[in-house]
C-alpha cells in the first residue's frame, strides 16, 4: 500500500494486501519480535490471513451441569461487530469441540470474520462451505 496514508487504511485493505512475512518483518523492525503464538493454532477451515479487531473472550471447562448452558457463549457471539477476530482464550482444552457451526453462524451474520481457539472445535465441514475463517489447536 505504496504512499498511502496511515490514518486511511482499513481492515478490509490489510486483509487484501498484507501477508504474513510482512506483518512479522514490520513488527521486528519496530522491535516487536517473537510475537506468534508458542502453540500451533492451525488453520481449520478456509485458509487464509486472519485480520480484525480482536474480541478476546475466556472459555472454561465445565464440571458440573450448568443451568444456563451457552448463554456466556451467545453474549460473546452478540457482542462482535463488523470486521471483528473472536478469540476464544480456552487454555488447550480439548474436552469438547467448543467452537462449531452455530456460533460461526451468528458470528459472521454480526460481521465477525473469524475465530481462533485455542482448544477444540467441531462442524468444520460446515465453517468451511460458509467460508467462516477458524484456527484451532485441535478438532
Amino acid at each position: 500500500m505504496p504512499n498511502v496514508d496511515p490514518s486511511s487504511i482499513t481492515l478490509k485493505m490489510m486483509r487484501e494486501s498484507l501477508y504474513v512475512a510482512v506483518v512479522c518483518d514490520a513488527l521486528d523492525s519496530v522491535g516487536c519480535t517473537h510475537c506468534s503464538p508458542r502453540v500451533t493454532l492451525s488453520p481449520r477451515t478456509v485458509d487464509r490471513l486472519l485480520v480484525g479487531r480482536c474480541k478476546t473472550t475466556l472459555w472454561a471447562d465445565m464440571y458440573h451441569v450448568d443451568p444456563r448452558p451457552y448463554e456466556l457463549e451467545l453474549q460473546a457471539v452478540d457482542g462482535c461487530q463488523s470486521d471483528d477476530v473472536l478469540i476464544a482464550a480456552a487454555g488447550g482444552s480439548m474436552r469438547s469441540g467448543i467452537w462449531g457451526e452455530l456460533l460461526s453462524t451468528a458470528a459472521a451474520n454480526r460481521g465477525c470474520v473469524g475465530a481462533i481457539v485455542d482448544g477444540a472445535v467441531r462442524d468444520v465441514s460446515k465453517m468451511n462451505d460458509m467460508g467462516f475463517c477458524v484456527f484451532a489447536r485441535g478438532v
